[in-house]
């Protein structure tokens, strides 16, 4: 009976740990898709690029990093036409 009950705890302990790993890899990958995203976007805009619409899926940190990336490439787009304008 002791051993059965060993056995349960070690399967329970390995589901733990499984289960811990697939939840922390869908956390990690909803964290670093978009801000792979708002990088991409900041490199394009840095190269010149103003033309890219960025899109705002969310409402959370990442968003709010992703819609001051649109006001500012909304912004350098204002700019650079007043400039050409004169």
């Amino acid at each position: 009976m002791a051993t059965r009950t060993g056995i349960v705890i070690a399967l329970l302990a390995v589901g733990a740990t499984v289960a811990s790993v697939l939840i922390g890899l869908v956390v990690t990958r909803g964290i670093t898709r978009p801000l792979r995203g708002a990088v991409s976007i900041a490199r394009k805009v840095a190269s010149g690029n103003l033309s890219s619409e960025i899109e705002i899926r969310s409402q959370d940190e990442t968003g709010q990093l992703l819609q001051a990336l649109a006001e500012m490439n909304s912004s350098l787009r204002q700019i650079v036409g007043n400039v050409r304008d004169g």
